[in-house]
């Protein structure tokens, strides 16, 4: 496997580890601060529901397509939703970045 795969692939998995991790902190701010955040319809009942639609809240957060759902109301819950929102588009830079690097050393080696 080469340095530029092994990078990629280390930058997909701690995207997605980012939002595993923010998702876990939306349903600990939740768990602590109950209406930090609201849902179309009825807040979910179950905590495999609940954990379900933070991961979905943060999957779309990250990739800052944010369907307007759920939508955070506590300060805490929109602090994290902004940073989580920043590294989703700070993050992708480096292996577009790298990828690019890769292709011009390919070039002007030839």
């Amino acid at each position: 496997m080469t340095t530029h795969k092994a990078a990629e692939e280390g930058a997909v998995a701690a995207y997605l580890l980012i939002a595993v991790a923010c998702a876990w902190g939306y349903l600990l701010i939740e768990f602590m601060v109950p209406g930090a955040f609201h849902f179309p319809g009825s807040v979910p009942s179950d905590y495999m529901s609940l954990g379900r639609t933070f991961y979905y809240f943060s999957a779309s957060t990250l990739t800052t397509l944010g369907y307007g759902d759920v939508t955070p109301v506590h300060p805490y819950a929109r602090s994290l939703a902004m940073m989580e929102a920043f590294i989703g588009q700070a993050l992708p830079g480096h292996p577009f970045s790298s990828a690019g690097y890769f292709v011009r050393s390919y070039r002007t080696d030839k």
